[in-house]
């Protein structure tokens, strides 16, 4: 028989309900006698959720998969903003710069288009950015700086080097070190010479930097060596900004040399 109370079946005998335990007297006997029905309740986590106490599974699932979705969209948007801006700084970069080639060798190189050619011999924008005569029997090719009075900033040189016995680069850059390290060993007041491997033009190059203090102005020097066969090429650039600002134009001109061969 149905218990008319929780609906549960009962053997026909039954005085009361094996799940309620209401009392059956009285309750007609059911088709179904004999078998036994478990009662059908509404799932603990529906009931619970229907009132607000805990999220279902499956909307946890759907939040993690928004939240997913959402962080992958904010990368994105990073990586947009930051190729625009790598964009713009490239194309202002170029626009604003002149390209330097020589007639003297293969060397090419872009330089600020407000930079200018001075004389390797005017020794006022020399001595405003600690540059001495002699510093400059290298500088063969061209110098350049965003001034020609005292106010320079900047100056910029290229040149070459010839009479090398040696073709393999491997065998060359020791022989640079150590010249270098011994023309600034003794009388120099700034700080040690600094060497470090780069390209240039995809091929290994050895940068130089070192800086010096010198009545309240702070030089900051760079210079670039390779070679190309017998002939090693010389870029060197000397100025008075932030070693980041130098540091930036210093990449910049040095990333875009290219050899006319």
């Amino acid at each position: 028989m149905i218990c008319p109370n929780c609906g549960a079946a009962n053997t026909r005998t039954a005085t009361f309900c094996a799940i309620c335990r209401t009392p059956l007297e009285g309750v007609q006997s059911s088709p179904d006698v004999g078998l036994y029905r478990e009662p059908v309740y509404a799932a603990p986590s529906d009931y619970v959720a229907s009132l607000g106490l805990v999220q279902p599974k499956r909307r946890r699932r759907r939040m993690r998969a928004s939240s997913a979705k959402a962080l992958t969209t904010t990368v994105w948007l990073l990586i947009l903003a930051g190729l625009v801006v790598l964009g713009y700084l490239s194309y202002t970069w170029f626009f604003n710069t002149e390209t330097y080639s020589s007639t003297k060798s293969s060397l090419s190189f872009r330089y600020p288009k407000s930079w200018q050619e001075v004389d390797t011999k005017d020794a006022l924008i020399l001595e405003r950015l600690g540059v001495a005569m002699e510093d400059l029997s290298d500088v063969n090719e061209v110098l350049l700086s965003d001034s020609i009075s005292e106010d320079a900033e900047w100056v910029l040189g290229a040149g070459t080097i010839s009479g090398l016995v040696y073709t393999n680069w491997k065998e060359i850059k020791p022989i640079m070190v150590d010249e270098l390290s011994k023309e600034f060993s003794t009388d120099w007041a700034g700080t040690p010479l600094q060497f470090k491997d780069v390209t240039a033009d995809g091929e290994p190059a050895l940068e130089v930097s070192t800086t010096e203090v010198d009545m309240g102005i702070t030089y900051r020097y760079k210079a670039l060596l390779f070679n190309r066969g017998r002939l090693v090429y010389l870029l060197f650039m000397v100025g008075v900004r932030d070693q980041g600002d130098v540091d930036a134009q210093w990449n910049r001109v040095i990333g875009s040399i290219h050899m006319n061969e």
